[in-house]
């Protein structure tokens, strides 16, 4: 076992991918609202991932109105809980059972730039919600990832954790709070700066244990 007393973990790119279906929800969007010069690929999805949820809209729409984006925003917004919940993410091999081990040895969290019910709706679909000691995200607190890092280390009493995300995103949030960032290199980004990196999740498991 590492010298870490809590493990925070980011969500997107790191314990599941849903880009495929949030990308047909997307484009379901653009066809209802009559934006017929653009389609959104899953990779598209992913090169925004990890930003809060207006902050990808506008940053994969930046030419379109105040008015149609905010239209386009919460079509886009309704229609990926439609998908989601039916169609479910793609949850990385090992974090099901990765989860539980570590959950035995350490103080296990969440924190993400997603909406509040998709953050539940991974917690539900995936059985893991009694893992997580804590969990939040922008669309329930308000603020930026590093806000959060900081406000969950003093709550919970977290006196060494690691914050283990995909991005550069993740990474300067994790710092800027004075937290160990560690990289889940089978996610959607990149690092130049991490206390360890992964290939795998179940790699990132062996590592902690």
């Amino acid at each position: 076992m590492k010298h870490f007393d809590s493990i925070i973990f980011d969500l997107d790119g790191t314990l599941w991918d849903t880009s495929e279906t949030c990308a047909k929800a997307w484009n379901n969007a653009l066809v209802e609202l009559e934006i017929t010069d653009r389609q959104i690929t899953a990779d598209g999805i992913r090169s925004v991932t990890g930003m809060p949820f207006d902050v990808c809209v506008q940053t994969l729409f930046s030419d379109l109105d105040t008015a149609l984006l905010g239209e386009l925003a919460d079509r886009i917004d309704t229609l990926e809980r439609l998908h989601l919940t039916a169609a479910g993410g793609l949850i990385y091999d090992g974090v099901l059972e990765g989860i539980k081990r570590l959950a035995e040895h350490y103080k296990l969290s969440i924190i993400s730039n997603c909406q509040s019910w998709y953050l539940q709706l991974f917690l539900e679909q995936s059985g893991l919600r009694s893992y997580f000691a804590a969990s939040t995200c922008h669309g329930d607190s308000g603020i930026e990832k590093t806000a959060m890092i900081v406000d969950l280390c003093k709550t919970r009493i977290l006196s060494n954790p690691i914050y283990v995300g995909d991005t550069m995103g993740d990474q300067t949030a994790s710092l800027r709070a004075g937290v160990s960032f560690g990289h889940a290199r089978y996610g959607f980004g990149t690092s130049d700066s991490s206390t360890a990196a992964f290939i795998t999740f179940p790699e990132l498991v062996e590592y902690f244990l």
